[in-house]
């Protein structure tokens, strides 16, 4: 009977265990004084970058962490890693905790607003990627209002690696 109650046990933690490994973090940020930087030299993870999500050798040109403010219901600072190529430029969600920036991979059989990639493709300057906060929950853009029409000269490209 001992043993039942052991072996239940042990496999009920090992199953919460296996909640909290699902979520994988990769410290590449930190902020000082409202500024960013990257944790590494960048060279290094341009090179991890280029060498495990293109096919291409060297097809992503630079990265940089930016800072933007939230559109919608509540205004709040978020920073993102863009990605930037010949043709195209592609931004990813940063999750900041603690002065901490990091892409997050969230591993669930769903995808999260941090596991997208967004390219924003427009005639004009005001086509870029920009977040909306509606409802607690953080939602891409590439115009100041949430859907862009088909005859607003921009279109988002939604992409997971």
């Amino acid at each position: 009977m001992l043993r039942k109650i052991f072996l239940s046990l042990f496999f009920l933690l090992n199953s919460f265990g296996g909640f909290s490994q699902k979520r994988e973090l990769i410290h590449i940020g930190k902020i000082n004084d409202s500024s960013s930087y990257f944790v590494k030299d960048k060279s290094v993870y341009l090179k991890k970058i280029n060498d495990s999500l293109f096919s291409s050798k060297n097809i992503v040109k630079d990265i940089d962490i930016k800072k933007g403010i939230t559109l919608g219901h509540k205004k709040e600072v978020y920073y993102y890693l863009q990605f930037i190529t010949d043709s195209v430029v592609y931004n990813r969600l940063l999750l900041n905790e603690l002065e901490s920036l990091y892409i997050v991979n969230d591993n669930q059989e769903e995808f999260t607003v941090y596991d997208l990639y967004i390219s924003c493709v427009g005639i004009d300057d005001s086509c870029n990627a920009r977040i909306f906060l509606i409802d607690n929950k953080y939602i891409w853009s590439c115009k100041d209002v949430l859907i862009c029409g088909p005859d607003s000269g921009c279109k988002s490209l939604i992409t997971v690696f």
